[in-house]
């Protein structure tokens, strides 16, 4: 737990083995200042508002396509780079190349 703070964004499923999406999320938000995406089949309302209230920042249903989910990824970033909000260590890790249409 204490390497989370080296990364830029994280992606959770609700439906995880051993802990829920749900639960990893409430134990990690206070230790983590970048966004976290929930990527999930539960497409329930109140699933959503469950999500969103313990701390993520976008709650994306499946099925999606890959240019949605990496222009919210970018969406979530660009707002961090801009200023809005800047993490240490911002820039490692992940990135998105939307003309070789890649996410690593």
């Amino acid at each position: 737990m204490e390497e989370l703070h080296r990364y830029d964004l994280i992606l959770l499923d609700i439906m995880m083995p051993g802990i829920d999406g749900f639960g990893l999320c409430k134990r990690i938000r206070a230790l983590v200042d970048c966004p976290i995406l929930f990527l999930t089949a539960k497409t329930e309302e109140n699933s959503l508002v469950n999500g969103l209230s313990l701390g993520a920042d976008d709650y994306i249903s499946k099925p999606f396509g890959v240019m949605e989910l990496r222009a919210r990824i970018n969406a979530h970033l660009t707002e961090r780079a801009q200023g809005t909000f800047c993490p240490d260590g911002f820039g490692e890790g992940l990135y998105s190349d939307v003309s070789k249409e890649t996410i690593g």
